[in-house]
């Protein structure tokens, strides 16, 4: 089993962790993170989605929330799971998001804090705040769902 220190998950490649690849996959790293935590940075590129002449949408940052979440959702299930799991996807909505730039600088640093505030079975709310160096520009509410394994996979019908 992998361990569960925070350390340990800064050293996990972002693919085996979330199953976007670039150029939607938006982070650059995880700074720290847990099973209830995450920690990311993201440096704004060109090629990213909704990227124009000087800069990037604003509405990205709800992906990197998203993403950011995934890190920890992702490590619960490698702890629980083992690093051979299957990566299942999540049903994600947007809660509430409050952007407060319009765009974003290419070549700026993004670090995002996503922290899981409610989890129960499959469904989880994680509650996101990102900067451009000190200064917040972003809070994400996510309410994120994966469908639980099909207890009547192996039930036959009559």
């Amino acid at each position: 089993m992998l361990s569960t220190s925070k350390e340990a998950i800064t050293g996990v490649a972002l693919e085996a962790l979330l199953p976007q690849r670039r150029p939607m996959l938006l982070l650059d790293a995880v700074l720290a993170g847990d099973t209830s935590f995450a920690s990311t940075r993201s440096i704004v590129r060109p090629e990213w989605p909704l990227a124009g002449e000087t800069g990037v949408d604003a509405l990205v940052l709800i992906e990197i929330a998203a993403q950011t979440a995934g890190i920890s959702c992702s490590w619960a299930r490698l702890q629980q799971k083992g690093p051979d799991s299957e990566q299942k996807g999540w049903i994600v909505a947007i809660k509430r998001a409050d952007l407060h730039l319009a765009e974003l600088p290419f070549g700026a640093h993004i670090r995002a804090e996503g922290r899981n505030t409610i989890s129960y079975g499959g469904f989880q709310e994680v509650s996101a705040t990102l900067y451009l160096q000190d200064a917040c520009i972003a809070e994400v509410v996510l309410q994120l769902y994966q469908p639980q394994e099909d207890i009547h996979a192996d039930t036959k019908s009559d």
